[in-house]
């Protein structure tokens, strides 16, 4: 059998941290927060979801974020907290 691996041996080459950023419409603050984040973590993986706001796959593109787009808003303006868990 073989030794666990030690922290520093643990799959070097994998990310320690990654960003899920929810955005809705908030165009100029998503842009400044994901360029601030990205200035001091350029390597990190961002994951930017819009969630049934607006579109922002210019940005994605510009900034090669994971980008994805959800035709359900789940602010809790939309739904109830009993109605969140069902969307999940």
């Amino acid at each position: 059998m073989q030794a666990p691996l030690q922290a520093t041996e643990a799959s070097s080459n994998a990310p320690r941290l990654a960003a899920h950023h929810q955005c809705f419409k908030s165009q100029r603050a998503t842009e400044h927060a994901a360029r601030l984040f990205l200035s001091w973590n350029p390597d990190v993986p961002y994951y930017l979801w819009s969630d049934c706001g607006d579109d922002y796959t210019n940005l994605a593109e510009e900034l090669r974020l994971h980008y994805s787009f959800s035709p359900i808003n789940v602010g809790y303006k939309h739904y109830s907290p009993e109605a969140l868990v069902e969307l999940f």
